[in-house]
Protein backbone atom coordinates (compact mmCIF):
# COMPACT_ATOMS: atom_id res chain seq x y z
CA UNK A 1 0.00 0.00 0.00
CA UNK A 2 3.13 2.48 1.06
CA UNK A 3 4.04 1.94 -2.84
CA UNK A 4 0.73 2.84 -4.26
CA UNK A 5 0.37 6.02 -1.91
CA UNK A 6 3.98 7.24 -2.90
CA UNK A 7 2.84 6.83 -6.57
CA UNK A 8 -0.21 8.64 -6.02
CA UNK A 9 2.13 11.40 -3.84
CA UNK A 10 4.35 11.54 -6.64
CA UNK A 11 2.14 12.27 -9.67
CA UNK A 12 0.17 14.64 -7.56
CA UNK A 13 3.54 16.76 -7.11
CA UNK A 14 4.14 16.43 -10.71
CA UNK A 15 0.94 18.13 -11.50
CA UNK A 16 1.20 20.39 -8.75
CA UNK A 17 4.36 21.90 -10.04
CA UNK A 18 3.44 21.99 -13.99
CA UNK A 19 -0.03 22.29 -14.02
CA UNK A 20 -1.16 23.75 -10.29
CA UNK A 21 -3.39 22.56 -7.43
CA UNK A 22 -6.31 22.12 -10.04
CA UNK A 23 -4.29 19.69 -11.65
CA UNK A 24 -3.09 17.91 -8.69
CA UNK A 25 -6.36 17.84 -7.21
CA UNK A 26 -8.24 15.64 -9.67
CA UNK A 27 -5.38 13.78 -10.25
CA UNK A 28 -4.74 12.54 -6.61
CA UNK A 29 -8.42 12.22 -6.25
CA UNK A 30 -8.90 10.15 -8.98
CA UNK A 31 -6.16 7.96 -8.61
CA UNK A 32 -6.96 7.16 -5.17
CA UNK A 33 -10.72 6.47 -6.06
CA UNK A 34 -8.96 3.50 -8.53
CA UNK A 35 -6.24 2.27 -5.70
CA UNK A 36 -9.12 -1.21 -5.04
CA UNK A 37 -8.76 -2.18 -8.68
CA UNK A 38 -4.96 -2.33 -9.02
CA UNK A 39 -2.19 -5.33 -8.26
CA UNK A 40 0.85 -3.67 -8.50
CA UNK A 41 2.12 0.46 -8.21
CA UNK A 42 3.86 0.46 -11.82
CA UNK A 43 0.05 -0.45 -12.64
CA UNK A 44 -1.27 2.75 -11.70
CA UNK A 45 1.46 5.15 -13.36
CA UNK A 46 0.78 3.52 -16.49
CA UNK A 47 -2.47 4.06 -15.88
CA UNK A 48 -2.02 8.12 -15.61
CA UNK A 49 0.27 7.74 -18.95
CA UNK A 50 -2.26 10.11 -20.75
CA UNK A 51 -2.58 12.66 -18.29
CA UNK A 52 0.95 13.07 -17.97
CA UNK A 53 0.93 13.91 -22.02
CA UNK A 54 -1.87 16.11 -21.56
CA UNK A 55 -0.07 18.01 -17.95
CA UNK A 56 3.60 17.90 -20.83
CA UNK A 57 1.54 19.77 -23.59
CA UNK A 58 0.15 22.31 -20.86
CA UNK A 59 3.29 22.75 -19.33
CA UNK A 60 5.15 23.49 -23.32
CA UNK A 61 2.16 25.76 -23.88
CA UNK A 62 0.26 27.15 -21.39
CA UNK A 63 -2.92 26.73 -23.00
CA UNK A 64 -5.31 26.37 -19.97
CA UNK A 65 -7.57 24.42 -22.09
CA UNK A 66 -5.36 20.83 -21.80
CA UNK A 67 -6.95 20.88 -18.87
CA UNK A 68 -10.11 19.12 -19.81
CA UNK A 69 -8.40 16.64 -21.90
CA UNK A 70 -6.24 15.52 -18.33
CA UNK A 71 -9.93 15.32 -16.53
CA UNK A 72 -11.35 13.66 -19.30
CA UNK A 73 -8.69 10.65 -19.06
CA UNK A 74 -9.06 10.70 -15.32
CA UNK A 75 -12.80 10.61 -15.63
CA UNK A 76 -12.76 7.25 -18.20
CA UNK A 77 -10.26 5.91 -16.45
CA UNK A 78 -12.57 5.79 -13.56
CA UNK A 79 -15.23 4.51 -15.37
CA UNK A 80 -13.03 1.45 -17.02
CA UNK A 81 -12.09 0.22 -13.14
CA UNK A 82 -15.63 0.91 -11.18
CA UNK A 83 -17.35 -0.43 -14.03
CA UNK A 84 -15.83 -3.82 -13.26
CA UNK A 85 -18.09 -3.82 -10.35
CA UNK A 86 -21.08 -2.31 -12.28
CA UNK A 87 -22.24 -0.09 -15.11
CA UNK A 88 -23.72 2.40 -12.75
CA UNK A 89 -20.90 2.51 -10.89
CA UNK A 90 -18.30 3.11 -13.22
CA UNK A 91 -20.98 5.60 -14.40
CA UNK A 92 -21.10 7.35 -10.85
CA UNK A 93 -17.14 7.14 -11.24
CA UNK A 94 -16.58 9.19 -13.93
CA UNK A 95 -19.49 12.00 -13.48
CA UNK A 96 -17.84 12.50 -9.96
CA UNK A 97 -14.64 13.17 -11.91
CA UNK A 98 -16.57 15.49 -14.15
CA UNK A 99 -18.52 17.19 -11.46
CA UNK A 100 -14.98 17.74 -9.28
CA UNK A 101 -14.01 19.32 -12.62
CA UNK A 102 -17.00 21.53 -12.98
CA UNK A 103 -16.60 22.48 -9.32
CA UNK A 104 -12.77 23.69 -10.22
CA UNK A 105 -14.20 25.74 -13.07
CA UNK A 106 -16.69 27.11 -11.10
CA UNK A 107 -13.89 28.47 -8.47
CA UNK A 108 -12.08 29.77 -11.63
CA UNK A 109 -15.06 31.51 -12.80
CA UNK A 110 -15.61 30.07 -15.95
CA UNK A 111 -19.51 31.32 -17.46
CA UNK A 112 -22.07 28.90 -17.40
CA UNK A 113 -22.22 28.63 -21.05
CA UNK A 114 -18.53 27.68 -21.14
CA UNK A 115 -19.54 24.77 -18.43
CA UNK A 116 -22.27 24.13 -20.55
CA UNK A 117 -20.28 23.33 -23.24
CA UNK A 118 -17.83 21.35 -21.78
CA UNK A 119 -20.10 19.19 -19.93
CA UNK A 120 -21.51 18.51 -23.85
CA UNK A 121 -18.36 17.62 -24.82
CA UNK A 122 -17.18 15.50 -21.89
CA UNK A 123 -20.49 13.47 -21.75
CA UNK A 124 -19.77 12.78 -25.41
CA UNK A 125 -16.62 12.14 -24.93
CA UNK A 126 -17.21 9.65 -22.15
CA UNK A 127 -20.03 7.85 -23.70
CA UNK A 128 -17.85 7.46 -26.83
CA UNK A 129 -14.67 6.03 -24.80
CA UNK A 130 -17.26 3.70 -23.13
CA UNK A 131 -18.61 2.76 -26.34
CA UNK A 132 -15.28 1.49 -27.25
CA UNK A 133 -14.08 -0.27 -23.96
CA UNK A 134 -17.48 -2.24 -24.11
CA UNK A 135 -17.16 -3.52 -27.66
CA UNK A 136 -14.15 -5.46 -27.27
CA UNK A 137 -12.14 -7.55 -23.92
CA UNK A 138 -12.16 -5.92 -21.35
CA UNK A 139 -8.78 -5.08 -19.88
CA UNK A 140 -5.94 -2.45 -18.64
CA UNK A 141 -4.81 -2.15 -22.27
CA UNK A 142 -7.85 -1.27 -23.80
CA UNK A 143 -9.13 0.60 -20.97
CA UNK A 144 -5.95 2.97 -21.40
CA UNK A 145 -6.78 3.31 -24.72
CA UNK A 146 -10.84 4.03 -24.14
CA UNK A 147 -9.13 6.94 -21.75
CA UNK A 148 -6.79 8.08 -24.76
CA UNK A 149 -9.82 8.05 -27.32
CA UNK A 150 -11.83 10.41 -24.76
CA UNK A 151 -9.28 13.00 -24.01
CA UNK A 152 -8.56 13.64 -27.69
CA UNK A 153 -12.63 13.78 -28.56
CA UNK A 154 -12.54 16.34 -25.31
CA UNK A 155 -9.06 17.87 -26.70
CA UNK A 156 -11.08 18.46 -30.53
CA UNK A 157 -14.50 19.17 -29.04
CA UNK A 158 -13.26 22.07 -27.43
CA UNK A 159 -10.75 23.55 -30.24
CA UNK A 160 -13.64 23.44 -32.85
Amino acid sequence: MASFLLTVASIGALSFLLGGWPWSLVAVVSLLSILRFLKSAPGLALTSLISLFWLLAFSLTDDRRLFFPFTIQFALQALVFWSARSRSMGGLAATGVVALFSVIRLIQSATLIVLLVELIVAAVAICIGSAYYRRGEVGLRRGMIAAGIGSVLAFCGLVF
